[in-house]
């Protein structure tokens, strides 16, 4: 319970605040997601820059050895990246042609919109 006045006087309370510090932040900001259910793996939003360069870092080093070792060749590497590219915008063009379907329905009229 919120006491006498409600959500109204919290409310109040709230929008009664000085603003200049809003911009403020007493916490930095945390990049999280979740591992397993339950677990949550979360790091400083300045440290996923770098994480993501030395990712790509490693991706090309791991590229570059697997074709120097000749277990990965550029024809098959250059076939999958189509393979996936063309499912992503097959995947698309079926969600609109979905999401097209459900606005004709009288009772979903206006319940799903495109973007």
């Amino acid at each position: 319970m919120l006491g006498r006045g409600g959500p109204l006087s919290l409310a109040r309370r709230f929008g009664a605040l000085p603003l200049e510090r809003a911009h403020q932040q007493a916490v930095p900001s945390l990049v999280a997601f979740n591992v397993l259910p339950g677990r949550v793996v979360s790091y400083p939003s300045t440290l996923a820059l770098p994480l993501a360069v030395a990712m790509a870092v490693l991706l090309a080093v791991l590229l570059v050895v697997c074709i120097w070792r000749r277990r990965l060749r550029i024809a098959g590497l250059f076939l999958g990246v189509v393979h996936f590219v063309v499912s992503l915008v097959a995947g698309r063009a079926r969600e609109w042609k979905l999401v097209s379907q459900l606005q004709h329905i009288p009772v979903l009229h206006g319940a799903f919109k495109s973007y």
